[in-house]
């Protein structure tokens, strides 16, 4: 793919991006408590990394790490699942 073509795919994730945190439908699933904002999440990141947004980058890993993971943990209070056996 040539550079303007690249070029132009970012502008367009770029844009794209503005729309998922701008309008009701974007920021309705990325506030989701549950796969809906976990998929947002999902699809951003790698949005972000092609465009080289470190700051939402950043705001992902986060929300990632602080809410999805914590508020996972605290409904299980544990983790459900168990590697196998290695013997």
């Amino acid at each position: 793919m040539g550079s303007a073509c690249q070029e132009t795919v970012k502008a367009w994730f770029k844009q794209y991006l503005f729309w998922l945190n701008t309008h009701p439908y974007g920021v309705k699933e990325k506030m989701y408590d549950n796969n809906h904002a976990v998929c947002w999440s999902l699809q951003s990141a790698a949005y972000v990394d092609l465009i080289g947004d470190e700051d939402m980058l950043a705001w992902i890993r986060e929300r990632f790490k602080s809410y999805f993971l914590a508020s996972r943990m605290k409904r299980l209070a544990r983790w459900t699942w168990r590697p196998p056996s290695l013997s």
